[in-house]
């Protein structure tokens, strides 16, 4: 059985399939994944089910600790690794804009494109280069329509 990911409440769906279908193997996307699973529908429900999860794990990365730390201290609860790629993300896209900005290049669509594209940041995952080729498709989406 594979769950839709839309569902805006993932835990009573993990209790009723496991009410309905108790022995069957599960899957999902990582979106149906909180940190309150066990609390929220409660052991066994989560039995036979099975997670992805695309963003890589930067929890123990060196360079991710200062932001985990003000992150904790702000929502009380440490961030998935999402937070810490959207958070990079958030890097490269003010890089792109401080950088039109000095130029007095207007922001654009196809100036942030541009600006995207010819990216060297800093981020908690490293540095972020980014080519045509390369670029995420969120972002291809975003900047060339």
């Amino acid at each position: 059985m594979l769950h839709p990911p839309a569902n805006p409440c993932p835990a009573v769906n993990k209790g009723q399939a496991h009410e309905i279908i108790p022995k069957a193997i599960k899957g999902t996307g990582d979106s149906l994944v909180d940190r309150d699973i066990l609390t929220t529908v409660g052991f066994p429900s989560p039995e036979g089910w099975y997670f992805t999860d695309a963003a890589p794990n930067l929890m123990a990365a060196d360079k991710a600790q200062d932001f985990i730390k003000r992150f904790q201290a702000r929502f009380g609860l440490p961030p998935y690794n999402y937070a810490i790629c959207a958070y990079d993300a958030a890097l490269v896209i003010i890089d792109a804009m401080q950088r039109l900005t000095a130029a007095g290049t207007p922001i654009t669509r196809e100036a942030m494109r541009d600006a995207i594209q010819s990216a060297k940041v800093e981020t908690l995952q490293g540095v972020c280069r980014s080519t045509r080729m390369e670029i995420s498709p969120i972002i291809r989406s975003v900047c060339t329509k």
